[in-house]
């Protein structure tokens, strides 16, 4: 799992249903030395969190907005777990 994914999949699993826009705005908050992109954001979203059915999407108001999904909550579950492991 990338940098990117982990972040969006967070940001997702305490915010569900969430627009690119603002999946954006949240992960920018974090502070990162170097923050991905907008574009970065939304190719990994679209093209690798998507396929791998992390992430699903319906549309709000003519909008897209973001849902993580079962799996994707299961996946960053287990990511913390093992931060907290080697932390530990």
């Amino acid at each position: 799992m990338s940098r990117v994914d982990a972040f969006v999949l967070a940001v997702l699993s305490r915010k569900n249903k969430l627009s690119l826009s603002q999946i954006v705005e949240e992960v920018r908050e974090i502070n990162l030395t170097k923050p991905p992109s907008r574009i970065g954001i939304y190719k990994r979203l679209n093209n690798v969190l998507g396929n791998q059915n992390l992430v699903k999407f319906e549309w709000k108001q003519g909008e897209k907005v973001y849902i993580i999904s079962e799996e994707g909550r299961e996946v960053i579950s287990e990511f913390i777990n093992q931060l907290i492991g080697i932390s530990a």
